[in-house]
């Protein structure tokens, strides 16, 4: 067969080894080389507000075959606040980002990471013995810090600056005061360890903003909850609370703000007390057990 290749191509007197043919035919018609498929990244760039409240991160650094700080469309990315001392971190701002994980979009990105600033104001603060030494807060709200304290591991907390050891409770990490009142918590990310109660709910009913989220919260959350009528908004979110949800949401008129996803053990249909918010601008319940009624009133509510 090789000679007669080399007959039909007028090179009757030669002979052709089966080695020279190969070679001379690899050479007219080399193989193709593998094309690699080309990876589109895709820049994320992390804001602190205000600057000094904290060096936020994102893991993984990148996706394969992107440089650092740049992903793939798709790419799930979790976020760390970092919050330096002296701040408690607020809130993610940017279009895509839900709590501390997102899903990177086919553009470039910037998320910015709030820090709110507690800098004890109290600089001649006595040591604290117990909540009837203080004269900042009603005794009762006091003791509901107290109580918190004490029954989430506070002495393990991340942060537990002043906690229980001034008696200046609006100088304690993460509490914001106002009128002689606790208006504020803001715990999230900081390894509360524990159940929440009655006491919480019941000793602090001038709370505006509530961030217990990305910790270790077990049990259900109490019916309690149902008096803070002064309650904006209410992170519970990344924890590991359990059962149904109390059907108490309608006493909660200044609630714009639920997030309760990434409990995996909630369980139950979404109270139809819901539905009587009309001020609430976001709800996140997913990765729960919880389910959407379908009650047309309360699907009509959901889709507002």
């Amino acid at each position: 067969m090789i000679e007669k290749l080399g007959k039909l191509v007028g090179w009757s007197s030669i002979v052709f080894s089966s080695g020279i043919m190969i070679g001379i035919i690899l050479a007219l018609f080399p193989a193709s080389k593998p094309v690699s498929a080309q990876v589109t990244c895709y820049s994320l760039t992390l804001v602190s507000n205000p600057g000094a409240g904290g060096m936020p991160t994102a893991s993984p650094i990148n996706s394969n075959g992107c440089n650092p700080n740049e992903y793939v469309s798709g790419e799930h990315i979790t976020l760390d606040p970092g919050t330096n001392v002296g701040y408690v971190f607020d809130n993610w701002f940017g279009e895509t980002t839900i709590d501390n994980t997102f899903v990177m979009p086919a553009s470039n990105l910037t998320l910015t990471s709030n820090y709110i600033n507690f800098a004890p104001q109290y600089l001649n603060s006595s040591p604290f013995t117990d909540c009837t030494s203080q004269t900042q807060i009603d005794v009762t709200e006091c003791d509901a810090l107290s109580t918190l304290y004490n029954d989430t591991s506070g002495s393990a907390w991340k942060y537990n600056t002043e906690w229980l050891t001034t008696n200046t409770p609006c100088s304690w990490y993460g509490v914001s005061c106002g009128g002689g009142h606790v208006t504020g918590l803001s715990l999230g990310y900081n390894n509360l360890v524990g159940a929440l109660t009655d006491t919480l709910f019941d000793g602090l009913p001038y709370l505006y903003w509530l961030y217990l989220n990305n910790n270790s919260l077990t049990g259900s959350i109490p019916s309690s909850i149902g008096s803070h009528i002064y309650l904006g908004r209410l992170y519970l979110q990344y924890n590991t609370l359990s059962g149904a949800l109390p059907d108490v949401f309608s006493s909660l008129t200044s609630l714009t703000d639920l997030r309760i996803n990434n409990n995996p053990s909630l369980s139950g249909n979404l109270p139809s007390s819901l539905k009587s918010l009309t001020n609430m601008q976001t709800l996140y319940f997913a990765t729960t057990g919880l389910c959407e009624p379908s009650d047309i009133l309360f699907q009509g509510w959901l889709m507002q």
